[in-house]
């Protein structure tokens, strides 16, 4: 059975072992082996180096940088009033919404080279593919709980 051939009509147990299949073959290629000796953060383009991680905009009442707020409402409060600052994103190798959208088990940094986790506690973020206002929990810098914003 291959990945490759998930055809119309496949039964869900089928399909369901292609998916693990693929899912497998994604986690041998994110394993240790194939990263770069610099501590297994990605590259960006190949050769020529750049941001090691892709990079989301979070709202805090910080202006040059992202300060946690204490509550949920709180952040969803810092999308109107707060300022936009960058945080990179490292996915969590089962998550497959993308390299820039965030998702649970997704760890977020300060910066571009993924040394300094962003602090414990709130951010507001924008949705652009819900048209939505969300606040991200974070803790030890994983994303712990998404929330709509009321």
């Amino acid at each position: 059975m291959s990945v490759n051939n998930i055809n119309n009509g496949d039964s869900a147990s089928g399909i369901r072992e292609k998916l693990n299949e693929l899912i497998s073959i994604v986690n041998h290629y994110s394993s240790s082996a194939f990263m770069d000796a610099g501590g297994g953060a990605p590259t960006g383009s190949e050769g020529g180096g750049g941001a090691a991680y892709d990079s989301i905009s979070l709202y805090s009442s910080g202006v040059a940088t992202l300060n946690a707020e204490s509550t949920s409402d709180d952040a969803c409060g810092t999308i109107s009033t707060g300022y936009p600052n960058s945080a990179y994103i490292s996915k969590d190798p089962a998550n497959m919404g993308g390299s820039s959208v965030p998702e649970l088990n997704d760890t977020l940094y300060s910066d571009d080279a993924g040394t300094t986790t962003l602090s414990d506690g709130w951010y507001g973020f924008y949705d652009m593919a819900a048209m939505a206002n969300k606040s991200i929990e974070v803790s030890t810098g994983t994303i712990n709980t998404i929330n709509t914003c009321a």
